[in-house]
């Protein structure tokens, strides 16, 4: 395919992909003092990128076998990265970052919910999809980072069970 913003699915677009999802999340590292933390690329084609502000950690998920684009909060235990974060989700560890929003921290914003209806909505997946995305995410993040960041952790991720 000639020109990869007309791809239909994600990987035909991967290195563009990844590199718009940088710079579209480069203001958490330019402006709001977070450090970019480890990138993960696994052999199930995810590749994921870190922003670390201990003890928060973003982590934009980028999965380009099934095509999906997700973001989640994350509680560091130390500066750096945790590895096999996906155990993590949805625990007192860590959460899908619509949840915390929407759901801990009680945002009321109708982009939450078109977010929500993005990730879900038919095919096909390909870049044009997968900015829209990224654009939303970006956006919820520029709003509410600062309302996350001054959070006591217990509220962020309350236990579980």
């Amino acid at each position: 395919m000639s020109d990869y913003q007309d791809s239909q699915y994600m990987y035909e677009a991967q290195d563009q992909l990844e590199q718009m999802a940088q710079n579209h999340f480069a203001f958490l590292i330019d402006d709001k003092g977070f450090s970019f933390g480890p990138t993960e690329r696994t052999a199930y084609n995810f590749t994921m990128f870190r922003y670390l502000q201990s003890p928060l950690c973003l982590e934009i998920e980028m999965d380009f076998r099934d095509n999906g684009v997700g973001m989640y909060a994350l509680k560091l235990d130390s500066a750096t990265a945790p590895r096999n974060t996906w155990m993590m989700y949805n625990s007192d560890r860590g959460t899908f970052f619509l949840t915390l929003l929407r759901i801990v921290l009680k945002v009321q914003d109708d982009r939450l919910m078109a977010l929500y209806q993005h990730q879900f909505s038919e095919g096909p997946h390909g870049y044009r999809w997968a900015m829209q995305g990224l654009d939303q995410y970006r956006d919820l993040v520029m709003d509410y980072i600062d309302t996350v960041r001054v959070q006591p952790l217990d509220r962020l991720f309350p236990s579980i069970g």
